[in-house]
């Protein structure tokens, strides 16, 4: 073998074969084009969304590793996630999100495990138990439920808010300021360490924008204040506009000292679920 005979057979794409008529250099895609066949997939993992058709579902599934054009109807799309399935051998698909699935989805994806060979796994908070409990078929169908209790509280405190790495968060168990803070946090975002997590983020945006060193209570208040906005806008479809924005954010402490007040970091807690 020469050298570029050697050079082109350690090229990835490329084969050299030899014959009477001498040696031949081509690319797999030349020499294997009828045979080729996509990639196996072991698992698949797409988000849910609320108030989603369960056509929009099906849809979801299949273009998250297929290319086939859009459905026009329901059984359509129900016969396209099979052939996709089929053909990129998947085996697992996880759903997050996956108490946002009603009735009609849940049994659309039973309809799938009788199917095919993939397995669904689900993804949720606790009311996603009680989903599936009301379908009797398709609780019976499941073959492992694990449940993920919230961190108690005295971890939240001394392991997980210190260890957080963002702009401007510093936080240290012993000192009471950091502690009162923490749970005014916590008590905002329990159980979920997301929503805990998107909240310091939002705060830590904030701190930036005014130009201080680090998160404090106030600044985590006004970023749960924005969030709480954001959220009764997109439910009840109305326009918030928030004036004056820029002086907030440059320093005018009286509006975030009043909800610091009114909320009490001890007080009862009230954020029992991730919305």
């Amino acid at each position: 073998m020469t050298l570029f005979e050697r050079i082109c057979a350690t090229l990835p794409g490329y084969m050299c074969t030899k014959s009477e008529a001498g040696t031949q250099y081509l690319t797999l895609h030349e020499e294997e084009e009828q045979k080729w066949q996509p990639p196996d997939l072991t698992c698949v993992m797409l988000d849910s969304m609320p108030q989603a058709t369960t056509k929009w579902l099906l849809d979801s599934i299949t273009h998250r590793f297929s290319d086939m054009p859009r459905s026009r109807t329901s059984h359509e799309a129900f016969q396209q996630v099979l052939t996709a399935l089929e053909q990129r051998r998947v085996r697992l698909l996880m759903l997050d999100n996956a108490d946002y699935l009603g009735r009609q989805h849940l049994e659309v994806l039973q309809a799938l495990i009788g199917k095919s060979t993939c397995s669904v796994l689900l993804i949720g908070l606790p009311r996603l138990l009680t989903s599936i409990n009301m379908h009797p078929q398709l609780a019976a169908r499941v073959g492992l439920s694990l449940p993920f209790p919230p961190l108690p509280d005295e971890e939240v405190f001394a392991t997980f808010l210190p260890q957080l790495h963002l702009p401007g968060w510093a936080f240290d168990p012993q000192n009471e300021t950091d502690l009162q803070m923490g749970k005014y946090l916590w008590r905002k975002s329990c159980p979920s360490l997301r929503r805990l997590r998107v909240i310091l983020a939002s705060a830590s945006q904030i701190a930036q924008l005014r130009g201080t060193p680090t998160i404090t209570l106030e600044t985590i208040c006004l970023a749960v204040h924005m969030m709480a906005l954001q959220g009764l806008a997109e439910k009840s479809g109305c326009i918030v506009l928030l004036i004056g924005l820029p002086r907030l954010l440059a320093g005018s402490t009286m509006p975030f000292q009043v909800a610091a007040r009114v909320e009490d970091p001890s007080g009862p807690q009230s954020n029992k679920e991730d919305g």
